[in-house]
């Protein structure tokens, strides 16, 4: 499970984002200087996929003092599964060689003086 901190995720591309990113099945942190605006943010996100959580958070970014605050700062947990271990998802599989497409090209040789 992926988690992101989104500021700006009140409104506008940020709040399309944050949205865009609950649909894919990520956790999101909706932070925005307006604490209304986040909440209606995280209100609308999707959350029924594998667990996913939300959570509306008040974040003024041109100060330190509220960016040090806001969930989710480093260091940010990992997920406790890698992608590939995951079993909601399938195994991946190892790289293959399309025949329809032309054979890799060699590395490039050292120039030559001369």
């Amino acid at each position: 499970m992926l988690l992101f901190s989104l500021p700006g995720g009140g409104s506008g591309i940020g709040r399309a984002v944050c949205q865009r990113l609950a649909s894919e099945g990520a956790s999101v942190v909706v932070a925005d200087i307006s604490e209304e605006s986040a909440n209606e943010t995280m209100v609308g996100l999707q959350n029924d996929l594998r667990g996913q959580g939300h959570m509306a958070a008040v974040v003024d970014v041109s100060s330190k003092e509220s960016v040090k605050k806001r969930p989710c700062s480093p260091p940010c947990s990992p997920p406790a599964l890698p992608p590939q271990e995951d079993p909601a998802l399938p195994p991946a599989l190892p790289p293959q060689e399309d025949p329809a497409l032309p054979p890799a090209l060699p590395p490039a040789l050292p120039p030559q003086e001369g």
